[in-house]
């Protein structure tokens, strides 16, 4: 019977975890967290070429910046 109340409660828990997660977590975990989303988007940018290393290892340089700034 207990399981039955909690599944439905851990199912809309995990719907809203992120916004939720964001409002718990300390600035600076979500501060990392956004480093690594913007990190993540510029990964994506880089395109398939003999350039495409260089481009990650920049976008991971800048991971590394905005963490430390955190």
């Amino acid at each position: 019977m207990f399981a039955v109340k909690i599944i439905p409660m851990l199912i809309i828990i995990m719907l809203t975890s992120e916004s939720i997660l964001s409002d718990v977590m300390p600035p600076r975990v979500n501060c990392i967290n956004d480093c690594w989303k913007i990190g993540e988007n510029c990964k994506q940018k880089c395109h398939r070429n003999f350039q495409e290393f260089k481009c990650k290892s920049n976008c991971q340089t800048d991971i590394r910046k905005c963490q430390r700034s955190c």
